[in-house]
């Protein structure tokens, strides 16, 4: 159905409307519009529609954009600029979207985000800069942010305050109504050791806030990449799912009850601050350090970047990589690292994946690339061990049985995978040419032609 035909139809249900209830909305004018379940779809499909086809509207999510239609298409009805549309229907079109695009821009604003966090603890030592990103303590937050507008704030020490609350420090209460606005501001806090700043631009609110959150995961992600598989459980979003510090076993026999055993997860820390801080300090992580800052860029600031698709895919398979490592279960582990390698590939199944782990590794798919006292394991029987045997046959059902051991196999994964995505962030770092759909398999390709 065209725009056109669409708009023909809501206007007949808008004026069909007599029974008042809950779907409604007021018009700038002050006059209110019920819409029956027929507009709702209409609405709907008019605003997927106009959103889908003009690139103005990216930055918005959809169900954000409906309302602003539906906004805009009662201000027009109410206003009377929808009369005799069939007659006049190119230059009413026009003004609508116009008013659509208006309304939109003016939510379009700088927003800058302030995401908890679990880290290391590097930040302790100083505030880490990647790009744009900022990775700082919770008291050098606390220091760094503004609340004004309230008298009550006047004379009333109120970052002393929120630094004494999360030290868990007794000190006086402010007065009414700040009382309650600074305890909103600590029960955001209270369990946030660290804050990540992201600043983000020409992006609705909503959508500001999801992408803020997507480039804080890379960021933390990112950084465990370079440390080893356990910092993967103890950098993490406040906001994100994780294993408890501690699980105990409680156990039976004959009647009689064992004492509970305890143990302590991969989320207690292995390395101190200090040595975290030094780790990111070292010459030979800067390159890698760059090429995340380079990422990060990309992902924040797609229009301006150099290369935003092979970007957005280097953090979508590292996303998939790192909630592999954090995956409790090894068969659905495996499943998701193995997709990270199929990300990195674009989709490229066996095949893609065989020859872009040569090109990074620089051999033939039959030199041994893993060995165990078991076997030796060579590039191919690796890549079909993992995707065909692994992957796909856990995802097709043809591996249930849940006690059926994946260990070996996530374990070679994780390695493999941990050095693709190294492999393919410096290989980005030296490309010079055009971004590309086709993902890091066909940059492979041109890159050893050159």
């Amino acid at each position: 159905m065209k725009i056109k035909d669409m708009l023909i139809e809501l206007i007949s249900e808008l004026g069909n409307f007599n029974d008042f209830g809950f779907n409604f909305m007021t018009s700038k004018s002050g006059i209110q519009c019920g819409f029956t379940p027929k507009s709702i779809a209409l609405f709907y499909k008019l605003s997927e529609t106009i959103h889908i086809n003009d690139p103005d509207f990216e930055t918005i999510e959809l169900n954000n954009f409906i309302k602003i239609v539906k906004q805009c298409t009662i201000d027009f009805y109410t206003e009377n600029k929808l009369n005799n549309f069939e007659t006049n229907q190119i230059e009413v079109m026009q003004k609508l979207k116009q008013s659509i695009k208006d309304t939109t821009k003016n939510q379009m604003t700088i927003y800058t985000h302030y995401i908890p966090v679990h880290t290391l603890g590097f930040e302790k030592i100083k505030t880490l800069k990647l790009g744009n990103i900022h990775i700082m303590n919770i008291q050098t937050w606390i220091d760094s942010i503004n609340i004004t507008g309230r008298e009550c704030f006047d004379n009333f020490n109120w970052k002393q305050y929120l630094k004494d609350s999360v030290n868990k420090i007794k000190t006086e209460t402010p007065n009414e109504p700040c009382d309650w606005m600074i305890e909103s501001v600590f029960n955001a806090i209270e369990k946030a050791p660290a804050m990540i700043k992201i600043t983000i631009k020409g992006f609705e609110k909503d959508y500001s806030y999801k992408l803020a959150n997507i480039i804080a995961k890379t960021t933390l992600d990112s950084i465990s990449l370079l440390f080893n598989k356990d910092v993967f459980y103890q950098q993490i979003l406040l906001s994100e799912r994780t294993i408890p510090i501690m699980t105990h076993g409680i156990v039976e026999t004959d009647g009689n009850l064992w004492l509970p055993s305890s143990s302590l997860s991969s989320r207690i820390p292995i390395i101190s601050p200090k040595q975290s801080h030094e780790e990111l300090l070292k010459k030979d992580n800067q390159k890698f350090l760059q090429g995340i800052s380079e990422i990060l860029y990309a992902l924040e600031n797609p229009q301006e970047a150099k290369y935003p698709k092979l970007s957005s895919r280097w953090a979508t398979a590292l996303d998939w990589y790192a909630e592999g490592i954090r995956e409790q279960n090894d068969a659905i582990a495996l499943t998701k690292i193995a997709t990270s390698l199929d990300v990195l590939s674009n989709g490229g199944k066996y095949n893609g994946i065989l020859n872009m782990l040569q090109t990074i590794y620089g051999i033939s798919e039959n030199d041994i690339i893993l060995k165990d006292i078991k076997k030796e394991t060579s590039l191919k029987e690796f890549v079909k061990e993992i995707y065909d045997y692994g992957r796909s046959q856990i995802l097709h059902g043809t591996h249930y049985e849940r006690l059926k051991s994946f260990k070996r196999q996530r374990e070679q994964a994780s390695i493999i995978t941990r050095t693709a995505l190294f492999g393919c962030l410096f290989l980005l770092a030296d490309y010079t040419e055009e971004d590309l759909d086709a993902g890091f398999r066909e940059l492979q390709k041109l890159n050893k032609t050159e």
